[in-house]
């Protein structure tokens, strides 16, 4: 059997690239894909977008339009095929095509794919490609000003770019333009895929029934033999391909099969796929691999005697989803971006879903490939947010044309477990002020609208071509204004942080889904001085001040640490107990969803990540180091988690398992005063259930009331299953209050390894929220750690300094803020 030049002639168009402003004379090198942003600063043409409040400068860039040119070289065999097309992802945003000076297309979205047949236009030998971005603020200002009357969010509605980059709450502003991917022709003479899946159809005890989908364009009418392997286990298919675009589906069962699971609940198994197709001369037409992931994920909503239920069932199993909502990794995103350190990061800290947030974009293949190997679920939104969307004929053609493109390139995911219409804006139509002063007919024709695109175009679209996914129309169901945000569906709770709630009220506010809350913290010192100069650092500092998006924010984030914390003595010590603030508080919620299962049956706080280095509720920020939160959430993630809670003068001690199996649990209880005295001790030894959550045990408070103050006594909790241990300690008062012993901290068995170096710590004392201080290569995990006496906690210090002595570590803790 003989192999085509079928990969050969996939040319790529990386090299050569060049660019200038349209009123520019000199074209400059650039290196693709990238945005105009990230070129202009390795030039050093602007200013650092991030650093101060460059990013006021730095607006008219989005302003200006941009040409990109490449030549590359074109021999006869490319000339002979009977197909040559150029093909253009990535392309953000309005952009007019030329190839060797004549323009052959132009395109208006930066999430589709544009294939261009350019075999009128290509010379043997050299050709000029050059891609003319005309600017999107602009164009968006010019066809947003056309309407009546105008629709809520602003003139991003007008222009299928991502959302964000015309400014969000956690970030900045900056539209510009760019090539996010790599260009390439494909020449063909026979066939060529266009899309490619293996779908899981259903699950039976013995076998599974698994479905190829192909999208095939045929050049001519032909016969064809497939074969495809799942691992070992090959079959066998005829296919018969008329002129154009071919859909075909083959059924076939595989008995005994490995199951792809989330996170925690089983191995994410993965078949190693081959997709051969052979013409009738025996040559290899097409070839390629890829994973395949054979499970069945659902969304339950079935109606209950407390509302309607929201969770999701993988293989017949009903999981618990833990993790955040994920934005772009930069406002200057591209997709040769690397997304393994990332998801390793979700992964370590026992996630088992992500959300992918709807006004950002559609992440790359390598995005997906990398959470179908780690076993992380995806939730992933269509582009729109916040906004009601025009629903003129050619705005929703281009939305069904997107949809049916996203949905046939992802479905081959097994990390895919939801498709979703929008964030927010089913519940802002309904409850932030947006129809005020329209007229009966005007809301009615928005609203109908809005129908077209979230419950007619997107559904069909999942449908028809998704692996057999769930469809949600929009997230939340019902914003925390309607009675029924806490009994259906998912829920978008922001009364603690926007309506100033306390971190308690998320005990009383147990929805059947969380999907959004969150709270703010700053980024550590390293980051903070990325973008700000050390002499100037205060949260009303101009820099300061530039990096915080939303109007209240410095404001909350000193309310609630008055509230929990003492008072910080300097900025180092503020943003130390804001970021212990929000791991405590957002703790305070992640541990009462995990109580209230199976009513409850997810927690996704906001947010998981930064697309630049400023404030906003992020467990990660820009720049990969974690805050505190992030930090808290390996411990609120574990497999079995032990929590608490005061009814009254009642404590209580709550038991949440997610493994799907009985475990033996062995849990010790301990009641201290003033760090030593012990008051109450209990062992606990049973097999706690598959997926159980309730109360294992319970004391009166009111007994020891003479033997004990709140401000110094705690609860020490300790807990091990199969080969894992963990504790934690619970106060009964705000931390502002506590009265702690000084701790002396103590390294011992002090190691080098491949990554960094690995010790372990000890302490005399109880010590809450102990900070080893990281400096800009140097980052310790765990980290804002609570320890017990004399009780080793290992501690893995990732750097790449080959010489480090732990003499020199800083060790801070609550104690040395009280």
């Amino acid at each position: 059997m003989s192999l085509s030049l079928y990969s050969q002639n996939k040319i790529l168009l990386v090299n050569n690239w060049e660019y200038k402003a349209e009123t520019d004379s000199i074209w400059r090198p650039c290196a693709i894909p990238n945005s105009i942003y990230s070129i202009l600063i390795k030039d050093k043409l602007i200013q650092d977008p991030f650093f101060g409040n460059h990013e006021e400068q730095l607006q008219n860039i989005g302003k200006q339009n941009y040409l990109f040119k490449t030549q590359f070289q074109i021999g006869t065999q490319q000339l002979e095929t009977k197909s040559q097309n150029l093909i253009l992802n990535g392309v953000d945003t309005y952009a007019e095509i030329f190839l060797n000076n004549q323009k052959i297309s132009t395109c208006n979205s930066a999430f589709q794919t544009w294939r261009l047949d350019v075999k009128p236009f290509l010379n043997h030998g050299n050709n000029e490609l050059i891609i003319k971005f005309n600017s999107s603020e602009l164009q968006a200002q010019k066809e947003y000003s056309t309407l009546n009357p105008a629709l809520p969010g602003g003139e991003r509605v007008m222009i299928r770019k991502p959302q964000y980059h015309f400014g969000w709450d956690f970030g900045p502003k900056y539209t510009g333009c760019g090539l996010l991917d790599i260009p390439y022709l494909e020449c063909f003479s026979n066939l060529v895929i266009l899309n490619h899946s293996v779908h899981t159809v259903q699950l039976h005890s013995q076998y599974a029934e698994i479905e190829l989908v192909l999208e095939i364009q045929s050049l001519t009418e032909n016969s064809y033999s497939i074969q495809w392997t799942l691992d070992n286990q090959l079959f066998v298919n005829s296919l018969l391909c008329k002129e154009g675009t071919n859909f075909y589906r083959f059924r076939k069962k595989i008995k005994n099969p490995k199951l792809w699971w989330p996170n925690g609940s089983g191995q994410a198994y993965l078949y190693d796929t081959r997709l051969l197709i052979i013409n009738n001369e025996k040559e290899t037409v097409f070839l390629k691999h890829f994973n395949t992931g054979i499970r069945v994920i659902k969304l339950i909503t079935r109606k209950d005697k407390w509302g309607s239920s929201f969770y999701f069932n993988v293989n017949g199993q009903p999981i618990f989803c833990k993790g955040a909502n994920y934005v772009p990794q930069s406002i200057f995103q591209n997709r040769s971006q690397n997304h393994e350190e990332i998801l390793r990061d979700a992964y370590q800290c026992n996630f088992n879903m992500l959300r992918v947030w709807g006004g950002g974009n559609y992440e790359s293949d390598s995005f997906y490939e990398t959470c179908d190997r780690l076993g992380i679920m995806i939730w992933q939104d269509f582009m729109y947010a916040c906004a009601m969307y025009p629903g003129t004929t050619s705005f929703l053609n281009d939305a069904r044309t997107e949809a049916d493109e996203q949905v046939k390139r992802l479905s081959r995911f097994a990390s895919i477990a939801l498709w979703c219409g929008n964030n927010e804006n089913n519940e802002a139509w309904h409850r932030w002020g947006w129809q005020i002063g329209l007229s009966s007919d005007t809301k009615d024709r928005l609203w109908n609208d809005y129908k077209r695109l979230f419950l007619d175009i997107l559904q069909v679209s999942v449908a028809s071509y998704s692996n057999n996914h769930s469809y949600w129309e929009s997230s939340p169901l019902y914003g925390r204004g309607d009675s029924r945000f806490n009994t259906e569906g998912d829920a978008h709770d922001w009364g603690v942080w926007h309506d100033e709630m306390k971190f308690e009220a998320f005990e009383d506010r147990v929805p059947r889904f969380m999907s959004e809350a969150g709270f703010q913290s700053i980024p550590s010192m390293t980051t903070v001085q990325s973008f700000a100069t050390l002499e100037l650092l205060s949260l009303e500092s101009p820099a300061l001040l530039a990096h915080q998006k939303h109007p209240r924010g410095n404001k909350l984030i000193l309310q609630y640490l008055n509230h929990d914390l003492p008072a910080p003595k300097d900025f180092e010590a503020l943003i130390y107990l804001n970021q212990l603030n929000q791991a405590e508080g957002i703790g305070i919620g992640i541990k009462a969803h995990r109580r209230a299962k199976p009513y409850c049956m997810g927690t996704l706080y906001w947010q998981f990540n930064d697309c630049w280095p400023g404030i906003s509720w992020s467990s990660r920020d820009y720049f990969g180091r974690w805050k505190a939160l992030q930090h808290k959430t390996k411990e609120l993630f574990q497999p079995i988690l032990i929590t608490t809670r005061e009814s009254g003068s009642m404590y209580e001690i709550f038991a949440s398992s997610d493994i799907p199996k009985n475990t033996p649990l062995k849990i010790d209880i301990s009641f201290i005063a003033n760090d030593t005295t012990i008051l109450l001790h209990e062992n606990l030894d049973f097999s706690i259930q598959s997926n159980y959550s309730g109360r294992v045990f319970s004391f009166d408070l009111e007994k020891y009331k003479n033997k004990y103050s709140e401000d110094n006594a705690l609860i020490y909790i300790q807990w091990e299953y199969n080969d894992f241990k963990s504790y934690s300690i619970h106060f009964l008062t705000k931390l502002k209050k506590v009265k702690l012993q000084k701790p002396n901290f103590y390294i011992s068995n002090f190691e080098q390894t491949p990554l960094g170096y690995e010790f372990e710590i000890t302490s005399d004392h109880f010590a809450k929220g102990v900070y080893i201080k990281e400096e800009k290569d140097i980052q310790f995990f765990p980290n804002y750690f609570d320890l017990a006496p004399n009780r080793a906690t290992k501690i893995k210090c990732k750097t790449p300094l080959k010489t480090i002595s732990p003499e020199f570590f800083e060790f801070v803790s609550l104690f040395d803020h009280l």
